[in-house]
């Protein structure tokens, strides 16, 4: 059953910017309104007392002198004058000095609001030379100030549906738009079949994962090497050319040719040809070493990779062995002499790769992260390095390559996934 998290991941980015965003301006809309709402009404209570005691007071001043000669007439035209002149007031009473009603008004009908919106009374003295001669009741109909205030909610409500409006559109757009663009970089760049697409960035993230991959790190070491040379030798090539026919024979090559150049660019190694059906991967050495090493054995590990899982086409019969070594520069010699030298070193790699046996790699002991000693009382000579497990070779100053550490494995493995998209895109595209 597909869970609400999962139901989120599927969806695309320009739905993942959306859904937080307008949940967001929904929680902070609420908020701010309801915030709004409650500063009005407290706005228009205090208002509604204010003005409950301004009128009574007043009301009081200008009804003394009628309420003295009890005139009853002047004190129902203030009154009415009142009420006239201030829709807020809904009921006005001036009661005499035994606190009897003389004069009682209200609204024949109510502007709005219900009782709930009745506040008071507001009540006041009226009194002359210090003797109390009645009072005044004044009661304000609240809803005719909330009346006036409500445009002022009506305002923000329409402001706050505005800016969600455009915000929304604007990050829509902006992430159709950014969603068209990770597609496209990813179209150009080759995947491995099954990737499981959630989102354009997953996508492109998944794709470009096997490039950003770096061997496992070690410890560093002192080596004075300039470069790594990985001597691969094609054992059987005379082999495979008195047996195929020369179209067959060229394709196989060419076929072999595109998985070496695939794998030297994604291992950052140059290439270079060598005699005794050899070709040479050169790696660049920098101060860890042992890291440049690793990166050479996945290069070659991805190689034969290549070349045994397409065996069923017109690679099938390449046997490879290679021999990895160190290529150190002495700049007390002279260019040509240190040429010579190197030239020297590679026609002994070359050797010794042709002498292997099919898909060993030999490692100069000099390249692992320590010296190989050995267990005498058990007889094991396997030792796990960090991100290699190798062997040493009796009589011999070359180590034997078993395999990988299993996270450099792992890694090796979206590696392959990768080259085999560039060999392979027509697989991966359907």
């Amino acid at each position: 059953m597909q869970t609400a998290k999962d139901y989120f991941l599927a969806l695309g980015l320009q739905k993942k910017l959306l859904l937080p965003t307008i949940a967001l301006l929904v929680t902070f809309g609420l908020c701010s309104l309801m915030t709004l709402s409650f500063h009005l009404e407290s706005n228009a209570q205090r208002q509604s007392d204010r003005l409950g005691h301004n009128l009574a007071q007043q009301l009081a001043e200008q009804a003394r002198q009628s309420l003295v000669q009890n005139d009853s007439v002047s004190l129902q035209v203030l009154i009415s004058t009142l009420l006239e002149n201030n829709p807020e007031a809904f009921r006005v009473t001036v009661s005499n000095y035994q606190n009897q009603s003389q004069i009682e008004s209200k609204r024949a009908f109510r502007i709005n609001g219900n009782n709930a919106d009745i506040l008071g009374p507001y009540t006041h003295e009226i009194a002359m030379a210090g003797t109390a001669l009645g009072g005044v009741d004044i009661t304000i109909n609240a809803a005719v100030l909330r009346s006036e205030l409500r445009p002022i909610f009506s305002l923000a409500l329409l402001n706050w549906i505005l800016f969600s409006l455009l915000l929304c559109a604007g990050l829509s757009r902006f992430g159709g738009n950014l969603g068209r663009r990770l597609n496209a970089m990813s179209a150009t760049i080759p995947a491995s079949e099954g990737v499981n697409v959630q989102d354009e960035l997953t996508h492109l993230e998944t794709t470009l994962k096997p490039l950003l991959v770096k061997p496992a790190e070690g410890e560093t070491q002192n080596n004075s090497a300039d470069s790594l040379v990985l001597t691969v030798c094609v054992r059987n090539l005379l082999d495979l050319k008195s047996q195929l026919t020369r179209t067959s024979y060229r394709n196989l090559l060419q076929g072999f040719d595109d998985a070496v150049n695939a794998t030297s660019r994604l291992f950052e190694a140059s290439r270079s040809g060598g005699a005794r059906d050899c070709l040479h991967l050169t790696f660049p050495s920098s101060v860890d070493t042992f890291n440049t090493t690793t990166r050479a054995v996945c290069c070659f590990s991805a190689l034969t990779e290549l070349i045994h899982s397409n065996q069923h086409g017109t690679n099938a019969g390449l046997s490879l062995s290679a021999v990895l070594k160190p290529a150190k520069a002495d700049h007390s010699l002279s260019q040509f002499e240190q040429q010579q030298r190197y030239q020297r070193a590679l026609s002994a790699a070359e050797k010794e790769a042709s002498a292997a046996t099919k898909g060993q790699l030999l490692i100069a002991e000099a390249l692992t992260q320590t010296p190989f000693d050995g267990d005498e009382e058990t007889g094991n000579k396997s030792r796990s390095n960090c991100a290699i497990h190798y062997e040493k070779c009796a009589g011999s100053n070359l180590v034997l390559f078993i395999s990988l550490h299993e996270d450099q494995q792992k890694n090796l493995e979206e590696q392959l996934a990768f080259l085999r998209g560039q060999l392979l895109p027509e697989t991966t595209a359907s």
